[in-house]
């Protein structure tokens, strides 16, 4: 069955979005404003499932623009899941913000297709073709126009290396400049080019430690800055502001034990929630096992809540890490 080709509409869209996904920012992706909702994010990229899905243009002839449709699918899809996040939103805003950047007027998805005159819909088209009643059959040894045809068409399995080929070229070059970007220490855009990379080399274990190694780095560094909103509210006075920034920053994953601490010593001194700020201190001093200031906190808490061998425990743990540590000394002595 022969493939249809792409048509002069579909073909100018596909070029566009692949413009505002490479220039633009993820609101430019969805084609959504900064104050959208999460139910808006969503709706805006199941539009763009429904016109301009990968699998939608199986049957197609898509020339070389087959990259294009993936790498633009690719391209919103990771937009989407920032932004339908609300702590990689909030870190991505702050992004924006510190590089003094906003979403173009122009959103990128179109309405889903409608049919107009002249113009084909994106999807699924198949065309029957009905059997030539007046056929007449060949003498045997002639070829026939289909055998001929058949005979001039390149070998499957040679057109499948092929396009493995591009794809595998296609791959090292979004590793590469993901690699650039890693090294440059700019995680979101590393993390990008890296999943693309994967995409299209998912066996390539070279490309995806790196690719987890970018991710990672990328939600530490939104920890690190959640932490650091946090930090600004405290010296303001703003207890609840802060709390919310040590949660966010908590539910990246950070690598150190500061923001379960912190948000610890809110929930202990500001909430009066002992329980949770002693479930916090525990995860503190799991993170950062050596960190004195953490075990001797949370000795005092299990003391004064008459856990008497944990407070000790610790006592002999940061008397181990710091014998002349004031607080360690007067806990250990205090614990006889």
């Amino acid at each position: 069955m022969e493939r249809k080709p792409l048509n002069e509409l579909e073909t100018r869209e596909i070029q566009r979005i692949q413009e505002v996904t490479r220039e633009g920012t993820h609101y430019d992706s969805l084609g959504v404003d900064q104050s959208s909702t999460k139910e808006d994010v969503d709706g805006a990229y199941h539009t763009y499932v429904r016109a301009w899905h990968p699998d939608r243009f199986f049957n197609r002839d898509t020339g070389e623009l087959h990259t294009v449709i993936d790498e633009n699918f690719a391209s919103v899809t990771r937009a989407f899941r920032v932004l339908r996040d609300p702590a990689q939103r909030n870190a991505y805003d702050a992004e924006l913000r510190a590089a003094n950047r906003g979403p173009r007027k122009r959103p990128s998805i179109p309405p889903p297709p409608v049919r107009e005159s002249g113009q084909e819909i994106p999807g699924f088209e198949v065309t029957f073709r009905k059997a030539d009643k007046a056929a007449q059959p060949q003498p045997a040894g002639e070829a026939t126009p289909a055998s001929q045809a058949r005979a001039r068409a390149p070998n499957a399995v040679d057109k499948i290396k092929q396009q493995l080929q591009a794809q595998l070229v296609q791959a090292r070059r979004y590793f590469d400049a993901g690699k650039i970007d890693f090294d440059a220490g700019n995680w979101s855009k590393a993390e990008g080019n890296l999943y693309l990379a994967t995409r299209y080399d998912p066996q390539n274990a070279e490309y995806q430690a790196l690719h987890r190694d970018a991710t990672q780095r990328g939600r530490h560094a939104r920890a690190a800055h959640f932490i650091q909103q946090a930090e600004q509210a405290e010296g303001y006075g703003h207890a609840k502001e802060a709390a919310n920034s040590y949660r966010k920053a908590i539910a990246l994953d950070p690598p150190d034990g500061k923001a379960y601490f912190k948000l610890a010593q809110i929930l202990r001194t500001q909430e009066d929630d002992l329980r949770g700020a002693v479930e916090l201190y525990r995860k503190a001093v799991t993170r950062e096992p050596r960190n004195i200031e953490y075990c001797v906190v949370l000795a005092e808490v299990y003391e004064g809540l008459g856990l008497k061998e944990n407070a000790r425990r610790l006592a002999i743990i940061a008397s181990a890490i710091d014998r002349d540590h004031a607080g360690a000394k007067a806990l250990a002595k205090k614990l006889r």
